[in-house]
């Protein structure tokens, strides 16, 4: 399946260069781009930089409790629900199938009342 480039080195089609396209050398454990020079090696450590730069994803729990996200509506989707208690979707599921929570509608149109995530969990920032 792979050709052979010279002992050691396989030249493998469809096998292309992140950076560039152009194709790849594979060895035993890593590869090296033919045209710019780039390594499995080197990929690796950009990505880690550009994490590092990145910084950490914003937690759930950032938009608990927080009013902004139900202000001036009646209805929210199961996604604003989860942000603004703090926990998973499937647990906003498990709250509406017990009772706690009161949804209306159904499929992908299925929503949440603002008036039952209030009691669930009230405000905890300023409305102002």
């Amino acid at each position: 399946m792979a050709a052979q480039a010279w002992p050691g080195v396989a030249l493998i089609p469809g096998m292309l260069c992140p950076g560039c396209g152009a194709a790849l050398s594979v060895y035993s454990d890593s590869w090296r781009c033919n045209a710019c020079g780039l390594t499995s090696d080197t990929l690796h450590k950009i990505a880690e930089e550009l994490r590092g730069q990145r910084g950490a994803a914003a937690s759930p729990e950032s938009d608990q409790g927080d009013f902004a996200l139900l202000k001036g509506k009646q209805y929210v989707n199961f996604d604003i629900a989860r942000r603004y208690l703090g926990i998973g979707r499937r647990a906003v599921e498990k709250a509406v199938a017990k009772g706690s929570l009161t949804a209306i509608g159904c499929g992908q149109g299925r929503r949440i009342t603002v008036d039952s995530l209030r009691l669930y969990l009230p405000p905890s920032k300023n409305a102002n």
